[in-house]
């Protein structure tokens, strides 16, 4: 689970906190219950900064959010690839890519 209060800011705070006004970062979890959690605990400590969990129904508004909490299995997804991974203006502004809970992956 992400956790807000555990960021490391010290080496370069912009960066790593998502601040700059372009900067996104994508966290990978397995579960529903686990993205929902995220969210709700970024919301409580960081408010200012906006989260949504990307599904097919919120690509649009996932592509203004400055997090983006995803499964494995949307991110993969046709859609997923054809209106997120593939669009290189929006790639462009992706920071860092968090794949939480990495050790249940099967296959990389």
């Amino acid at each position: 689970m992400y956790d807000a209060r555990r960021h490391n800011q010290s080496e370069n705070p912009d960066r790593v906190s998502g601040s700059e006004s372009q900067s996104r970062v994508i966290v990978v979890q397995p579960t529903v219950a686990l993205i929902s959690d995220s969210i709700s605990k970024l919301k409580q400590y960081v408010p200012e900064y906006s989260a949504v969990h990307l599904t097919p129904a919120t690509v649009t508004k996932a592509k203004s959010a400055r997090y983006i909490f995803t499964s494995p299995e949307m991110l993969l997804s046709q859609e997923g690839r054809n209106r997120i991974l593939t669009d290189s203006s929006f790639m462009a502004t992706v920071d860092v890519v968090f794949v939480d809970e990495c050790h249940i992956i099967e296959e990389w």
